[in-house]
């Protein structure tokens, strides 16, 4: 295995062709999944602190109105699992913010397990503009509120903030930004689940 430490010794740089699960000492680095493709889970751990910070990035997919079609879709090509379907009218009520007739059965978030990935998507809301091009994101999750907003903070530094990171009922931190090279990042705390 061709792997080089990088001024920190709790960093590995590995060849992503080279293995697909590989363990590197308990106190350093665990690699969970590393498939060709590139990298779907890292947790590092410094040796002697109890505290892991996990990471997980995960491909975001905005459909205009066809959202539980997508779904079915994906499900059946790629034999996915769907581990959640949420629509805008199971969401949540607000008077002050009722949810349009038209809204209620759109899809507000949904993720399938396609084997050790989650593809995500939702569909827009009416009204909301939606351009193809600009309709895939990329999810970061975190274990912590503090994670998630210590990268939502280096990723809007020359970037354009779409929503600041908050709590949300699904998140106690959720936000999104473009970052400066035009890539539009959703920065989510989920606790047990990054």
């Amino acid at each position: 295995m061709d792997s080089e430490y990088v001024g920190n010794p709790n960093y590995v740089k590995v060849r992503r062709d080279e293995c697909r699960d590989i363990r590197l000492s308990k106190d350093y680095l665990f690699i969970y999944t590393l498939v060709a493709s590139g990298v779907n889970r890292i947790i590092t751990r410094a040796q002697g602190d109890e505290e892991r910070m996990s990471i997980s990035l995960n491909v975001y997919l905005v459909t205009d109105g066809n959202g539980r079609e997508a779904v079915d879709f994906y499900q059946k090509a790629f034999g996915a699992e769907v581990l959640a379907l949420q629509t805008f009218g199971d969401g949540p009520s607000d008077p002050n913010h009722p949810i349009p007739p038209e809204a209620k059965d759109r899809i507000m978030h949904a993720s399938l397990q396609i084997g050790s990935s989650v593809l995500m998507l939702s569909d827009t809301f009416p009204g909301m503009p939606y351009t193809v091009g600009n309709h895939v994101t990329v999810t970061v999750n975190t274990n912590t509120a503090d994670e998630a907003k210590a990268i939502f903070n280096q990723l809007q530094d020359g970037g354009e903030v779409k929503m600041p990171i908050q709590e949300t009922f699904w998140s106690p931190a959720y936000g999104s930004v473009v970052d400066k090279f035009g890539v539009q990042f959703q920065i989510s705390a989920t606790p047990g689940q990054a």
